[in-house]
C-alpha cells in the first residue's frame, strides 16, 4: 500500500481533473524522470573492498523489493528471483569483475521481477554504463537503425547483423536477462535503451571497451559494414545534431506525424474516416484535454462519419483519468460505438495508462482492436516509486499499485487483438501504414441470428460479493453486462458456445441453471443464477437507497473482512465513477450527493477512512 500521503496526493489530482478543478503546483504528468546526478562512489570504512560494499549493495537492493514493491512475486516464481539474487551476491564476490560487471548484477535482479514498470532510472542507467547515439526499433524480429547523429547518417534505416561478433539472436537473449519486462512486447520496447549503452554490452561480456561498440551493419545501399559507435559525454550529446529515418523519407504515414503533439486529429474525406491519434494521456498543457475533447467531438458530430479510429500505437501512459472525456465522448454516440466502424490501434509500444485506457475500450464499447499486442499484462503492477539505492546515486523505480481487471485473477499476457497486423519493416521504409489501411477498408460481417431458446438464460447470476452478471434480451440477440462497467453483445458460435466483444471470453449455455465463462486466459468459471431480487450494495447506491446499500456493505465487510470490493479506497473509487455516470443523467448537484453519502457510507463503516474523508470536499 502507498502511504497515506502519496494516496491522498494521488487522488486529489484524480477529482480535480475529473471535477475540472485546478490545482496549483500539482503536476499535470505526475512525478518527472529526471537523469540522476550520481554522487562519487564511496567505500565504507568498515569493509575496506569495493566488491563487499556492492555485495551489500545487492541485499540492501532485495529488502528494497520486499519492502515497497507492491507484489514482487507478482509473476516471477520466488525461489526464481531469490536464485537470482543468490547468484549475483556470489558473483560479486569475485574482486576481478570489473564496474560494468556489479552493475550488470544489479539490473539482472530488477529484472528478475518480470514488471515494466519496476527498474533502474534511465538517467542512473546513463550515467553508469555511458550511451552511444543509435535509436533502434524492431520490425518482427528484424533491429533497424531509425536515429543517430549526424554523422552516421549512414546507418539510418540499417539491419543490425551483429554487435562486436555476437549475432542478433544471442544479443536478443542476453538483453533479456537485463530488461525489465512482463512480456515480450515489453521487452521490444525497452531493449532499444538498453542497448545504446556501450557499458551494459561491456559488462555482459559482449564489448571488450566501455567506450565504445562495433555494430556489423546491413546498410540500405546493399552493403554490409562493421561501424564502431563511440560513447558520448552529457556535453557532446546536449550539442549534436540527431537525424532521424524519416526525416529523409519521401511520404509520412499519419501515425508518424506530429509525434511531439499528445493528442489531434484529421478527417479524411475520402474514406469518410475520422482519425483520432492519442500519443500520450495527458492534461494536455496550454491545450486542456477538458476543453480540446469537447471540441472534437463537436466537429465529429458535424461530420458525416463511416470509420472512427483511435490510435495509440505509440502512447506511452501518463494519468488515466485525462482519457476520460475522450470515453465518455465514445459512450455518447452510438452512432460511432459499432461494430465494424470503431477500431483501435495498438502495438508494442502502448503501456501504463494506455492500456488502461484500451481496457476500457475493449471492455464498455464495441471497438475492433487491430494491430500488435500492447506491452504489459493487462492485469499488472504500477505507478511507480523512485527510491535511492543506499548512497551510490542510483535511482530505482518500484511499483506501489497493482491494478486488477474485471476478470478474477486474470493472467493474459497481453489485450487480445480482433485482428493482428504487424508493421514490417518494408511497410515502414515505403510509409505504408497496414493497420489504418485495414479499418478504413473494413467490411462488417452479417452475425449469426441467436437461437430462440437461448433466451431462456436471460436472468441474473452471482458474479462476485459486490458484482452482478445479467444476461437479458436486446435487439434480438443476448446482451451480457456485470456490474456497471461491463457490456457486451453475445454472438453465437458452435453449438452451445457464444463470443464476446472481447477475444478469447466466451460463454457456454448449457444448465438452464447457471453459465460457464471461458476466460481469456483459459480459465473457467461456473456462474449460479441468484435471486431475482438480489441487490448488490452499489445498485443499491444507484438507486438512491443508501441505507440499504450502507447495510449490504456491512453484511459483506462481516462476513468477509478482506473483502476487496469493500475497503476505504475502492469506496472511495466508487465513489468518483458514480459521479462520472451519474453527472449527465442527474446534473452536477445531485451526482454530488450520490458520491457524498458513498464516501459518508465509507467513513462509517471503518475506523480510518482517510481516502474518503479527503475525497468528501470534492462533493460538497
Amino acid at each position: 500500500m502507498l502511504p497515506p500521503s502519496d494516496l491522498r496526493m494521488r487522488l486529489l489530482v484524480l477529482i480535480a481533473s475529473v471535477l475540472s478543478i485546478g490545482l496549483p503546483g500539482i503536476s499535470a504528468e505526475g512525478q518527472p524522470y529526471f537523469r540522476a546526478e550520481l554522487l562519487e562512489h564511496k567505500a565504507k570504512a568498515t569493509t575496506g573492498s569495493l566488491h563487499t560494499e556492492v555485495q551489500d549493495l545487492v541485499e540492501h537492493l532485495d529488502n528494497l523489493i520486499r519492502e515497497k514493491h507492491v507484489r514482487p512475486f507478482w509473476r516471477q516464481n520466488q525461489n526464481e528471483y531469490e536464485a537470482v539474487v543468490d547468484r549475483a551476491k556470489k558473483r560479486l564476490a569475485n574482486e576481478n569483475l570489473t564496474d560494468e560487471q556489479r552493475n550488470v548484477e544489479l539490473l539482472k535482479v530488477l529484472a528478475a521481477l518480470r514488471d515494466g514498470h519496476s527498474g533502474m532510472a534511465a538517467g542512473s542507467r546513463d550515467k553508469l554504463f555511458g550511451y552511444i547515439p543509435i535509436t533502434t526499433a524492431w520490425f518482427g524480429e528484424e533491429l533497424r537503425i531509425v536515429r543517430t547523429s549526424i554523422e552516421y547518417k549512414e546507418t539510418l534505416g540499417a539491419r543490425i547483423v551483429s554487435v562486436e561478433g555476437t549475432e542478433l539472436a544471442e544479443l536478443k537473449q542476453q538483453l533479456l536477462t537485463v530488461v525489465p519486462h512482463a512480456n515480450h512486447e515489453r521487452f521490444k520496447k525497452l531493449s532499444p535503451s538498453y542497448l545504446q549503452l556501450p557499458g551494459l554490452l561491456k559488462g555482459l561480456g559482449i564489448a571488450n571497451s566501455k567506450d565504445q561498440a562495433k555494430f556489423k551493419l546491413h546498410l540500405n545501399s546493399g552493403e554490409t559494414k562493421d561501424v564502431d559507435f563511440k560513447r558520448m559525454k552529457d556535453q557532446q550529446y546536449e550539442n549534436a545534431t540527431f537525424v532521424t529515418f524519416d526525416q529523409f523519407a519521401e511520404s509520412l504515414p499519419l501515425c508518424r506525424q506530429r509525434a511531439d503533439e499528445d493528442f489531434w486529429y484529421e478527417y479524411l474525406p475520402e474514406e469518410k474516416t475520422f482519425y483520432f491519434k492519442y500519443n500520450r494521456i495527458s492534461a494536455g498543457g496550454e491545450q486542456s484535454i477538458w476543453t480540446w475533447a469537447p471540441a472534437m467531438w463537436s466537429k465529429v458530430d458535424s461530420l458525416d462519419i463511416d470509420k472512427f479510429v483511435i490510435d495509440i500505437r505509440y502512447n506511452g501512459g501518463g494519468g488515466f483519468q485525462y482519457s476520460l472525456p475522450i470515453i465518455q465522448g465514445v459512450l455518447d454516440r452510438p452512432n460511432l460505438n459499432q461494430r465494424g466502424k470503431l477500431f483501435i490501434l495498438t502495438g508494442y509500444k502502448t503501456f501504463s495508462a494506455a492500456i488502461g485506457f484500451l481496457e476500457q475500450i475493449e471492455e464498455r464499447t464495441k471497438a475492433i482492436i487491430v494491430g500488435e499486442p500492447p506491452c504489459d499484462y493487462p492485469a499488472s503492477p504500477g505507478d511507480p516509486d523512485k527510491f535511492p539505492l543506499g548512497d551510490t546515486g542510483i535511482e530505482i523505480y518500484l511499483s506501489r499499485i497493482f491494478h486488477s481487471t474485471l476478470f478474477p485473477d486474470d493472467c493474459r499476457k497481453s489485450i487480445g487483438l480482433d485482428q493482428q497486423i504487424m508493421t514490417t519493416w518494408a511497410d515502414y521504409a515505403a510509409g505504408k501504414d497496414p493497420l489504418l489501411t485495414y479499418a478504413t477498408d473494413y467490411q462488417s460481417e452479417e452475425a449469426k441470428p441467436t437461437p430462440e431458446n437461448a433466451f431462456a438464460w436471460a436472468g441474473r447470476y452471482t458474479y462476485s460479493a459486490g458484482k452482478v452478471l445479467t444476461l437479458s434480451k436486446k435487439d434480438n440477440g443476448l446482451r451480457m453486462e456485470i456490474g456497471k462497467f461491463f457490456s457486451t453483445p453475445l454472438y453465437p458460435k458452435l453449438g452451445e458456445r457464444y463470443k464476446t466483444e472481447i477475444v478469447g471470453l466466451e460463454v457456454e449455455l448449457s444448465d438452464s441453471q447457471q453459465i460457464q465463462l471461458i476466460f481469456p486466459d483459459g480459465k473457467k468459471q461456473t456462474y449460479t443464477r441468484c435471486n431475482p431480487d438480489h441487490v448488490t450494495p452499489v445498485e443499491l447506491i444507484y438507486a438512491g437507497n443508501f441505507e440499504q446499500a450502507k447495510e449490504g456493505f456491512h453484511s459483506l465487510l462481516k462476513s468477509n473482512s478482506n473483502n476487496d470490493a469493500v475497503t476505504d479506497s475502492a469506496l472511495a473509487d466508487t465513489a468518483l465513477l458514480l459521479y462520472w455516470d451519474l453527472v449527465k443523467e442527474k446534473g452536477r448537484t445531485e451526482a454530488k450527493k450520490y458520491a457524498r453519502k458513498t464516501l459518508e457510507i465509507a467513513i462509517e463503516l471503518f475506523d480510518e477512512a482517510p481516502m474518503s474523508e479527503f475525497s468528501l470536499r470534492f462533493y460538497r
